[in-house]
């Protein structure tokens, strides 16, 4: 009866571990991804959109939700930015859950974030979901 016990508490101790290195891997892989975004594309806050807008009016903004980054797109990011499709064209907006409420009623559009919108004349035109799509576009 003791060996399963201490067999049980083995077995839970290797998931509990196992489990905390794949959440810390997975934190550690989305934080590298954001760095290199902020490293090669330019980052700009909420608080300063509306004079980007002005000076940069055509312009591709990737949003990305502070508490809440997904991996899986920061990827198809990156990947467009290491080929330079995207580079000079897109911008890096990090938005917390208030700001985005607030991004969300000035363009009166719901976000799915993480997400890339598209501004012409500085105006909202469209969120752009797929970002395969925007690199057969860009070829």
């Amino acid at each position: 009866m003791k060996n399963k016990i201490i067999y049980g508490l083995i077995i839970f101790a290797t998931y509990f571990l196992l489990f905390s290195f794949i959440t810390i891997y997975r934190e550690y892989k989305n934080n590298s991804e954001v760095k290199f975004l902020r490293e090669k594309i330019s980052e700009i806050y909420y608080e300063d959109l509306d004079n980007f807008l002005l000076e940069n009016p055509d312009v591709y903004i990737y949003i990305v939700e502070l508490e809440n980054q997904n991996a899986e797109f920061n990827s198809d990011v990156i990947e467009l930015v290491e080929k330079n499709v995207l580079e000079e064209q897109i911008v890096l907006l990090i938005l917390n859950k208030e700001e985005q409420k607030t991004f969300e009623k000035k363009y009166d559009l719901i976000l799915e974030i993480p997400t890339v919108i598209f501004f012409e004349n500085g105006n909202y035109i469209q969120t752009m979901g797929d970002l395969k799509l925007m690199s057969i576009e860009n070829d």
